[in-house]
């Protein structure tokens, strides 16, 4: 860069500097709240599947606009892995 150029923002910052910190103190803001979220969101997907194995939560929802018939419950219950199925109505 040339002097002259450095010599310019260095005038330019100067006259507004009250802008200048804040929009670091802006920045600075975004960037550790995005570090921080970075940071937490593995902990909290890990405590969402602990949570979900320890009280035996769904791990899927088979829904349908027309119902699900008393074969549609029995073809699901037959798939491999499946150890319960537990039929629910919702409106």
């Amino acid at each position: 860069m040339s002097k002259a150029l450095v010599k310019s923002i260095l005038r330019s910052v100067r006259s507004s500097i009250s802008r200048f910190i804040s929009i670091v103190l802006i920045v600075a803001l975004g960037v550790s709240f995005f570090a921080g979220f970075k940071a937490a969101y593995p902990d909290m997907i890990e405590t969402a599947k602990d949570y979900f194995r320890e009280n035996n939560l769904m791990d899927i929802r088979v829904q349908s606009n027309l119902g699900l018939t008393l074969a549609d419950l029995n073809a699901i219950s037959k798939v491999d892995g499946v150890e319960y199925v537990m039929p629910m109505r919702f409106v």
